[in-house]
């Protein structure tokens, strides 16, 4: 399972303040967009592992 090197790439951004931020990125060959909501919520898409990926904020 990649889960735990994909949180750990995820984990910046829950330190945003912004109401929704996009970023994408390739990890162990695929491509990832993520959408990082204010509440701490990420929606990943396109070949990711999960659908859904809970950060807790700091």
């Amino acid at each position: 399972m990649r889960k735990q090197g994909l949180f750990i790439l995820l984990l910046p951004m829950s330190f945003c303040s912004m109401m929704r931020a996009q970023t994408s990125f390739t990890y162990g060959g695929l491509n990832y967009t993520v959408l990082s909501e204010a509440d701490g919520t990420a929606i990943v898409g396109k070949n990711a592992p999960s659908r859904e990926i809970f950060l807790q904020k700091e």
